[in-house]
């Protein structure tokens, strides 16, 4: 069974330095929406969050595996000036994603809580009828490998593409 994860709300406007220390402030380019305070300090619109979920689970301090898993997930605007199309369609600037981020003691227990959430998103697509193909990628940050799993709703058009995604 897929234990419940805390419904978290995360800044949408992120400083600069997580992301400096994970170097994706300078790989990132010009898809990342970059501004200044009026002091000169750097900041981004929140295309993502995994720096600023782990600079929260961090400030915990050291966390006992009793503690652990622990399971964050929010729903919120994201900003991208993506220049490239996914599968012919133009991705909004601003769109509303679904993220979930979890911490676990070991990699046994990430990888059942991974397939169980993947497992219970497709009998929810399957429930509601809708035809979906799954796309799986992943994000490296520093030293760490994100799995990223995306389920693309087809639409009923001879072409079969994807209308949106979860």
């Amino acid at each position: 069974m897929l234990s419940l994860a805390q419904k978290t709300r995360l800044p949408i406007l992120l400083s600069a330095d997580s992301w400096r220390k994970t170097g994706r402030w300078d790989q990132t380019g010009d898809e990342l929406f970059r501004l200044k305070d009026r002091r000169d300090n750097d900041f981004c619109l929140g295309p993502t969050h995994e720096e600023t979920v782990t600079d929260l689970v961090a400030s915990f301090g050291h966390l006992s595996h009793k503690q652990l898993p622990i399971k964050l997930y929010q729903i919120t605007q994201k900003y991208r000036d993506e220049i490239r199309p996914r599968f012919g369609l133009m991705r909004g600037r601003e769109f509303t994603m679904k993220d979930m981020y979890s911490f676990h003691a070991d990699e046994e227990d990430i990888m059942r809580f991974y397939d169980n959430v993947c497992t219970s998103y497709e009998n929810i697509l399957k429930k509601l009828g809708l035809d979906f193909v799954k796309e799986k990628t992943t994000l490296c940050v520093v030293i760490l490998e994100i799995m990223l799993q995306m389920w693309n709703c087809l639409n009923q058009r001879p072409k079969r593409v994807p209308m949106f995604s979860i």
